[in-house]
């Protein structure tokens, strides 16, 4: 997720605030409040809730793209022509992360390819425990079918992607989706199939011999071949396995996930830029739209970014509907 400079928001802005700590301090900025002392404050720790603030006296909170659109009237609502973008969104990319802090451009990276054959790689392997009933011939854990079927998996993508389950070791009571990365298994995406109080996700650690989380594409292995110009032609891009997959099922080209719309890297971006033309499909939420963003800022040099807009996410939507959305993302124009 893309951190907002929280010092260089509030100068934007021109709100004057003291800090305290991991939050700056300052008078509620919302014009409704004429307020004397400073009781309110935002947050710039790197938790969860970065950016967040909150005024205990009026009630006014929210987000950055709320302090926005409270500060300077700008919308935070999505506008209505079908790009999932704000007026407020597209003024804190503009005045905030591009001016002040260059995102993150794929120059001088090497090629994901090269960088994961390299000789000394040492490969991942799945944890103890994990079982591919399309690779060793053994039977599926009935739950565990069942919670695949219940995501709308069929058998065919279970054999395709080689998707797994363990019923003990470090994955236990996951479906577990192994994920390759120039030709190597780099990581995996795994969820559990038992209502507990456990995780609900788990991944590769980035301390796993072997494991590249930051450089991890799901959906690499069936990407078209690369051309003379080492290019590929269109990608419908989403976050994670389960929407790519449910993509594919909508027939989608190149359907692929980032695993995350925090986990976006240099080697991540580098092999998206691959692409002439991303059609960028995350979550409609906060999240989604932020990942949208840094992937547009990070490849427009190189790839045609544009924004496809759901009603839900593609995991929650049935195959016409996420066929429909792909489909007019990629007749409509190239977004600003």
């Amino acid at each position: 997720m893309i951190r907002v400079d929280v010092p260089r928001l509030l100068q934007e802005l021109g709100v004057e605030a003291t800090r305290d700590g991991s939050r700056y301090l300052a008078r509620c900025p919302h014009p409704a409040h004429e307020d004397r002392n400073p009781s309110w404050a935002i947050r710039a720790d790197e938790g969860a809730r970065h950016g967040s603030h909150h005024c205990p006296s009026c009630g006014f909170g929210g987000g950055p793209w709320e302090l926005v659109e409270a500060v300077l009237g700008l919308s935070a609502t999505p506008r209505d022509d079908d790009s999932g973008r704000s007026d407020a969104g597209d003024w804190i990319f503009e005045h905030v992360i591009r001016r002040h802090r260059p995102p993150v451009h794929i120059d001088d990276v090497p090629d994901v390819r090269v960088a994961s054959r390299r000789r000394d790689a040492v490969e991942l392997a799945l944890p103890n425990g994990v079982v591919i009933p399309s690779v060793d011939g053994s039977e599926w854990f009935g739950p565990a079918l069942a919670y695949l079927h219940g995501r709308g998996v069929p058998d065919w993508q279970l054999e395709r992607w080689h998707v797994g389950y363990a019923t003990r070791g470090r994955c236990a009571f996951y479906v577990v989706v192994p994920v390759h990365t120039g030709g190597r298994l780099v990581s995996y995406s795994a969820r559990r199939f038992v209502r507990d109080d456990k995780p609900r996700y788990d991944a590769a650690r980035r301390t796993d011999p072997g494991a590249r989380p930051d450089a991890a594409v799901f959906g690499e292995p069936a990407f078209e071949p690369l051309d003379a110009d080492g290019r590929r032609s269109v990608a419908v891009v989403t976050e994670g396995v389960f929407k790519a997959l449910a993509m594919e099922r909508a027939g989608a080209p190149n359907p692929c996930a980032i695993l995350g719309a925090s986990n976006l890297g240099p080697e991540k971006l580098a092999t998206l830029a691959t692409f002439r033309v991303l059609l960028v499909a995350t979550d409609p939420d906060k999240a989604g739209r932020e990942a949208y963003e840094q992937i547009r800022l990070a490849v427009c040099r190189y790839s045609e970014v544009r924004r496809v807009p759901l009603r839900l996410p593609p995991d929650d939507a049935d195959d016409a509907e996420n066929e429909r959305v792909w489909r007019a993302a990629m007749r409509r124009r190239a977004l600003p």
